[in-house]
This record gives structure tokens, C-alpha cells and sequence, in this order.
């Protein structure tokens, strides 16, 4: 089953440096976005949503939930922000793992007590894995949320000329979802969230490129030969190879801005985000092999009666 990537579009209110610029170049509905005055060029998603719309607004249309749900059955499932910087692409998303990518460089921001770089493995299973990186174990969802903020508080932030606090970094959130059950495979599956701060370096390049490369190949013939798409030029890339182009269920949230400043970065935007909408993905469920199922549960009964010996012991 090919699935193209769910393409949403969300304008932003205007940042106080462009309070005195007009947007008459910019006109939505429900499903388009028109760009320009004299010559005015049209595009098209899934869902359209004005300054006006609330966080929850935006995750209701976009179908967050049904992602969540596809990730409860065995799916990989993405969702991430792509606009210029300022266009509200990290308020979209924070409105459990961490990871930062700063330089090309992955850290992870749930050690507060110092940023260490990390390195990017490839693993047999045919994905990229950051060894090393921070595992938070988490029952309820609140718990989740708590380590979610605290991965927030320490990212890397500047002010730059478009945004007072700009993030300076892209960021990752990753939720793994384990299902034991003796009788069938596990399902193993991992949702990603993207938190892009846009700025001229190597992963959005890279990104670029990528989407460029996919959208053309998805208008080639059936029988043209089969292009090398460049993931592993990036950390970023790499770590997305699932959400563009392989198996996962992907939704990705378009960012404008209002003002008439920044015309060309829109244009820019809207044509990135108009060629994403031409790649194919095809989810699959991802099933883990039944020792590792079996060796896992070993692991977690081992545990649990060295702890109960503990409290014999020291009782």
C-alpha cells in the first residue's frame, strides 16, 4: 500500500517586527494557499488553517490521533514542522526521548547537566540509531509530558533578526511503543516528532535535496532507474529515512508567515512542501521477532525478583 505524506499548511499571527507589513500577498481557503498579487500562484493540501486556529485545532485537522493509533498497531508514524524561522514551527509542535541537532552534530537534551555529542549507527534492521542516547521509561502519559518539557527547557535558543528566541537546532522527539505477547511477534515502532529551526546548514540542504529527489522519481517512469537519495549526507536525513520515501505513516505541518516580508521565504516553503506531497510512502507494520520478545520479559522477571530479594534482605 503507497501512502503520499499527509501536507498541512498553518499561518501564524505576525511577529511584532512585522506588525506594519500588509499580507495581501497571501489568500487561503480551506484546502489552497494563493501567493502574490500581480501573478498569483495556487497551492494545494489536505487542510489549510489560518493565525486563528488553535493548537488543538491544528492537531485535530492534521490527525495526530490517527497517527498516535497507527503507532499503537506496529506503524512508524512522523509528524514534523517545516517553515521559515519565526513562522511558528516550534510552537506547532510543543504546544520519550530528545535528541538535538545542532551542526551535524546529535546530543540529547534530557542530561541537563551537559550537551555530549553522540554518534549515528547503522543497525541491521536497516535504520539509523543514535548509541549512547538518553531512555526515559515512562507508565502514564503524564510522566511522558513532564520529560517532554524538560527536553524543551534545554534546548539551544538565540535571537536572530526573525525571532526573539529562535531554536537553533532540530530536534527529535521519539516515543517507543513495546507490545509483549507470547503468542505473536512484538510490535515494535517508533514515532518521531521533527521540531525544524530553518536555517542555511547541512540538514536542510540535505532535507532539500531529499525531497526534491523523491518528488522527481515519484513522476518518473515505472521502469526508470532507481536514484540515489542522499540520507546519509545528514544526521537529520538519516534519522527520517523511515518518514520520507520508506515505511512510515507521515504528516507534515507547512509554516507561513503572514507578512508580505517575507514573500520569497513563503514561495520558497510552498514549493517544498508541494513536492513532499509527491512522494510515496508505504507504511508496514514492523513485527519483532518472537525471541527478543521472550528475552525482554526474561530480563524484566530477573529484575523484578532482584528487587524482591532486596526488600527480603533488607527487611
Amino acid at each position: 500500500m503507497s501512502e503520499v505524506p499527509t501536507s498541512d499548511f498553518a499561518m501564524n499571527s505576525k511577529l511584532a517586527s512585522e506588525k506594519t507589513h500588509s499580507c495581501a500577498t497571501l489568500q487561503l481557503d480551506n484546502q489552497s494557499v494563493r501567493l502574490g498579487v500581480t501573478e498569483r500562484k495556487e497551492f494545494r493540501f489536505d487542510h489549510v488553517l489560518g493565525p486563528s486556529a488553535s493548537q488543538k485545532e491544528v492537531y485535530d485537522t492534521t490527525g495526530v490521533a490517527q497517527s498516535i493509533a497507527s503507532v499503537l498497531e506496529g506503524y512508524h508514524a512522523t509528524l514534523f514542522a517545516y517553515g521559515q524561522t519565526g513562522s511558528g514551527k516550534t510552537y506547532t509542535m510543543e504546544g520519550f526521548e530528545y535528541e538535538v541537532l545542532l551542526n551535524e552534530g546529535v546530543m540529547t537534551t534530557l542530561e541537563a547537566s551537559s550537551y555530549k555529542c553522540l554518534k549515528l549507527r547503522w543497525a541491521a534492521e536497516s535504520e539509523f540509531f543514535v548509541e549512547d542516547l538518553s531512555l526515559v521509561d515512562s507508565a502514564t502519559g503524564q510522566e511522558m509530558l513532564v520529560k517532554f518539557t524538560e527536553g524543551v527547557k534545554q534546548k539551544i535558543m538565540a535571537s536572530t533578526n526573525m525571532n526573539a528566541a529562535s531554536s537553533r537546532s532540530h530536534c527529535i522527539y521519539t516515543i517507543y511503543v513495546e507490545s509483549i505477547d507470547l503468542e505473536n511477534p512484538a510490535l515494535v515502532t517508533t514515532t518521531k516528532l521533527c521540531l525544524e529551526a530553518i536555517g542555511i546548514n547541512k540538514s536542510l540542504f540535505v532535507l532539500r535535496q531529499v525531497i526534491q529527489i523523491l518528488s522527481d522519481e515519484a513522476n518518473n517512469a515505472p521502469n526508470a532507474a532507481k536514484p540515489h537519495v542522499p540520507y546519509r549526507d545528514s544526521k537529520l536525513t538519516s534519522l527520517l529515512k523511515h518518514s520520507l520515501g520508506g515505511n512510515s505513516i507521515t504528516v507534515m505541518v507547512v509554516c507561513l508567515s503572514p507578512s508580505d516580508l517575507c514573500y520569497e521565504e513563503n514561495l520558497s516553503t510552498l514549493q517544498y512542501a508541494a513536492r513532499a506531497q509527491q512522494i510515496s510512502n508505504t507504511p508496514v507494520k514492523n513485527a519483532g521477532e518472537a525471541h527478543k520478545v521472550l528475552v525482554q520479559q526474561l530480563r524484566d522477571t530477573i529484575r523484578s525478583l532482584q528487587s524482591q530479594l532486596t526488600e527480603v534482605f533488607d527487611s
